[in-house]
């Protein structure tokens, strides 16, 4: 009794299997063979978070059967087209098994980063990055080329060099570079933001606790404040080597209100 209703379970589950990837593949290519964007396939009862439960739901081999549509979109002259194939490879991403899958496409997204279209660009920068359950060495390639370009805007720049500074361990190499470029870049919100990466990631190399050390004078108020912040995110017995620094910010009468709290808190919470 128990084995029929284990096989009749099992041969249940594999049709509900089957009817997804079935599904999934016909919206696709109704959406590769539409004629214009008015033709689009409804995804009637399909929303962002179904179609994200259905693709993770998948099985490795259904979703290596789904993805050459996902590409043949990406390939499409057509932006909405374009899109939907991102939106395909956006949810198989976010399965634990991305980096895998997402293996022999990369050179299709790493090719999107030349696109002049920022749209193009970000989400395909985001898969590069997201591949679990860590991205792959050529991806990491695709992004810090990208990073180095004239054609990256800050937001990319920031981006990619938070996915290179979050990998583990740090690599000393990596860390130079990206603190040589974004001190090359001299963009405020970008040095704002990877100070930012420093603190959260706990990265405390020499050559990271002088990059913070140097944002706590930065000209730019949003710079040192993220400075003071990347201070607080640190262990207590490297928060105390900035003992003195902070102090100066703290009596700095010139210095804006908020970021004088901050220093003195984090002096109270280190207790200097």
């Amino acid at each position: 009794m128990k084995t029929a209703l284990s096989m009749t379970l099992l041969a249940a589950a594999l049709l509900c299997r089957a009817s997804d990837l079935g599904q999934l593949q016909q919206l696709y290519e109704g959406i590769l063979h539409s004629e214009n964007d008015a033709s689009l396939p409804k995804r009637e009862s399909l929303d962002t978070q179904d179609m994200e439960d259905r693709l993770k739901a998948l099985t490795a081999e259904d979703a290596r059967a789904l993805l050459p549509i996902g590409q043949e979109c990406l390939h499409s002259e057509r932006a909405r087209v374009r899109e939907e194939g991102l939106a395909l490879f956006f949810g198989i991403s976010l399965r634990l098994d991305s980096a895998v899958l997402l293996e022999p496409y990369i050179d299709d997204l790493g090719r999107l980063l030349r696109s002049p279209y920022a749209a193009l660009r970000k989400p395909a920068m985001f898969l590069l990055a997201q591949g679990l359950p860590a991205p792959s060495p050529r991806a990491v390639k695709y992004l810090r080329d990208h990073m180095h370009a004239a054609s990256s805007d800050a937001e990319e720049v920031r981006g990619i060099a938070g996915t290179l500074l979050y990998r583990r361990p740090v690599d000393p190499a990596t860390l130079h570079e990206v603190l040589a470029l974004v001190h090359t870049r001299d963009d405020p919100s970008t040095t704002a933001g990877v100070v930012n990466n420093l603190g959260s990631f706990r990265i405390t190399a020499e050559e990271a606790l002088n990059f913070i050390k140097d944002g706590l004078k930065n000209p730019d108020s949003g710079v040192r404040r993220e400075a003071v912040r990347a201070i607080s995110m640190l262990d207590r017995d490297v928060r105390a080597t900035f003992t003195e620094e902070l102090q100066r910010v703290a009596g700095d009468s010139a210095e804006a209100p908020d970021i004088r709290k901050l220093a003195q808190g984090v002096l109270a919470q280190s207790g200097g």
